[in-house]
């Protein structure tokens, strides 16, 4: 494992800017030194905080990624409970598509159809992908029932969500 890919280096990171920081509070009050050498090393001291805390900032932005990423298996989820109670009404038949679930009042909330990681504008009705039109929710084997859009995620990264309930991710 390199040291850029590393769990450890957010810690190191903050760690790191910690000390450079209360450094920075101690050097004032330090004795027998000059005025100058305290305030060059309180500066050094301080741009060593601010550099470390560089390093801090990608790991921030990947943790929120991370958490966008669950919370929109967490919409594919609830859209697929509400699904299972639309085939129960109907016969075990699923709806042709996802607007049909919302005008059916089974899931009336929009924010719920929509990918929290998604950066563009989408003009269909949802971000992820409905196979189930028509088809029936307790055919064997587990069928792919709802998918992310592709840009959904930076990367190649996206949410699969099977009849049965299961969650996958898709990793290419």
């Amino acid at each position: 494992m390199k040291w850029r890919d590393s769990a450890i280096r957010p810690l190191y990171s903050l760690f790191t800017f910690l000390i450079s920081l209360a450094c920075c509070i101690i050097t004032p009050f330090l004795r027998k030194t000059a005025v100058r050498a305290k305030a060059a090393s309180m500066f050094i001291y301080l741009l060593l905080a601010l550099f470390s805390l560089g390093f801090l900032m990608p790991s921030f932005g990947a943790a929120r990624e991370s958490a966008r990423r669950i919370f929109c298996g967490c919409n594919l989820k609830q859209i697929q409970i509400c699904l299972e109670q639309y085939a129960e009404d109907s016969d075990g038949f699923l709806p042709p598509d996802l607007p049909a679930l919302f005008e059916s009042a089974y899931l009336s909330d929009a924010a719920i159809y929509r990918c929290p990681s998604r950066q563009e504008p989408n003009t269909d009705f949802s971000d992820y992908l409905y196979y189930g039109a028509n088809r029936r929710i307790d055919e064997k084997p587990p069928f792919l029932l709802l998918k992310d859009r592709a840009r959904n995620h930076p990367g190649k990264y996206g949410n699969l969500m099977l009849s049965n309930g299961n969650l996958q991710h898709e990793r290419d």
